[in-house]
């Protein structure tokens, strides 16, 4: 069963232990390039588009796929890390700061991700803090969602409490899996609100229980730029891809579900039956974008489910991303719609397939 994620998980995981006995590895060289890319303020800023130029967002990412390598692989960059991490602990602590940070909900998730892997000294205290804002972020009562709402109890742009009917434009599957995962690793118990009422939006995301539903997943239950990546069916519904498969299965899991239930189940079988290097689903005008995005979400959701992994037809999204990347350690994606064409990005994305937990 699930030919999609054994096809990649065990060629990722053998070449990715070997990262800590070969310094040239590709996990390696593309780490070194990526701290290599950090400023004086300890932020990593994009020199391709200006929304990210702030660098938190990056920074955050950065931290978390340079947290989840061998610990011999990551060694060399601890300095740079803290000085990282020290920027983004004044930033959770409420510093004031220029102008409004790149893509907050989405830092704040993936700062809280790193610190609960590495659990740094005094990581807690800055983790309650993370958690304390993501609370405020969620479409959820407090902000004035009902549970019939769409777009209830998900995780969007995040740049300031979103108070209805504000703030449900940007929400999407991609940013309240990164949540999520974040939650639940930091030590959110399931039956937190904050979860229960995330599940909510996660499961209807899922293309489940009807007898058109495919089992796999679109980016929001409403489809438009964010969520109808695949297109809409007949009945005007937003089709699976896989991209938001691969995010719906892990957030499915940090929810509370087991990897026995039918909604796990159906997303894997999904999963299954399109296994492919390139995006499946997606519409020409956003695949190649997301490839390695996919390639990062399929590995790392075949490493949540504790699955062996094996080199997979037609090609292994290892040596895909491995063949994106440059002599001087960074990677590129293929095409420009989703920012893949920004080494940061792209490098970031690609530590993720060459190996880690």
């Amino acid at each position: 069963m699930i030919r999609a994620l054994r096809a990649v998980a065990v060629g990722c995981l053998v070449l990715g232990a070997g990262c800590q006995r070969e310094a040239g590895s590709p996990s390696a060289r593309a780490v070194a390039w990526l701290w290599d890319q950090q400023g004086s303020d300890g932020l990593l800023h994009s020199e391709v588009y200006g929304v990210l130029r702030r660098g938190e967002s990056l920074t955050a990412a950065a931290l978390l796929a340079t947290s989840r390598l061998p610990a011999a692989v990551r060694a060399d960059h601890g300095p740079a890390m803290q000085r990282a991490f020290a920027v983004l602990h004044e930033s959770a602590a409420g510093k004031p700061s220029p102008g409004p940070i790149d893509y907050p909900c989405y830092t704040a998730a993936c700062h809280l991700h790193a610190l609960a892997l590495l659990v740094p000294p005094g990581w807690r205290a800055v983790a309650d803090l993370r958690i304390a804002r993501l609370r405020s972020l969620q479409l959820a009562s407090a902000n004035g969602w009902a549970t019939t709402d769409p777009m209830f109890g998900g995780f969007g742009l995040g740049d300031a409490p979103p108070q209805k009917p504000r703030g449900a434009d940007f929400v999407t599957l991609s940013v309240t899996t990164a949540v999520v995962e974040a939650l639940r690793a930091a030590g959110v118990v399931v039956d937190d609100p904050l979860l229960v009422d995330a599940r909510t939006f996660v499961e209807r995301c899922q293309r489940f229980g009807g007898e058109d539903d495919d089992g796999g997943f679109c980016g929001t239950p409403g489809g438009g730029m964010l969520g109808g990546k695949g297109g809409m069916d007949a009945a005007g519904r937003p089709r699976s891809y896989g991209t938001a498969t691969a995010d719906g299965v892990r957030a499915l899991l940090a929810c509370g579900h087991e990897p026995t239930s039918a909604r796990v189940q159906a997303a894997v079988a999904w999963l299954d039956r399109h296994a492919a290097d390139t995006v499946p689903g997606l519409l020409p005008e956003f695949e190649p974008s997301l490839r390695l995005y996919w390639a990062a979400a399929v590995v790392q959701t075949a490493r949540v489910l504790g699955r062996p992994l094996t080199v997979g037809p037609p090609a292994s999204l290892f040596a895909f991303a491995q063949s994106r990347q440059r002599p001087d350690g960074s990677c590129l994606g293929l095409a420009t719609a989703m920012k893949e064409d920004d080494p940061v990005v792209a490098t970031t994305l690609a530590l993720t397939v060459f190996g880690g937990r």
